[in-house]
């Protein structure tokens, strides 16, 4: 029996005179937005509500802010997207169990 993972981790480089960062991961088949987490001042972000994935393709986008003069929050970076796959090993297929046809006894 190989680990299970408890969250999936995303890191990236800090942007200049950035001061918060939104983070949004999609399915990549569905284009369904699984999160997204807004606010974040760290350049890294654990995800550990892994029963909301599946095997399959996804896609994690990045978009940093800062807050300009009039103290509004502004995006100051386009977008930056990654993809990544969710995949299991190879699929084991149904146990057969023989059973001998003669018992012997002593």
């Amino acid at each position: 029996m190989g680990l299970r993972p408890s969250a999936l981790s995303f890191s990236w480089s800090l942007t200049p005179d950035a001061s918060s960062y939104t983070i949004t991961l999609t399915n990549a088949k569905t284009d369904r937005r699984v999160f997204t987490r807004t606010g974040l001042t760290r350049t890294s972000f654990s995800y550990s509500q892994l029963e909301n994935l599946d095997v399959g393709a996804f896609s994690w986008s990045l978009e940093a802010f800062q807050i300009n003069r009039e103290g509004r929050t502004v995006r100051t970076s386009k977008p930056v997207v990654s993809r990544f796959d969710i995949t299991l090993g190879k699929k084991i297929g149904p146990t057969n169990i023989n059973s001998p046809t003669k018992i012997y006894l002593r």
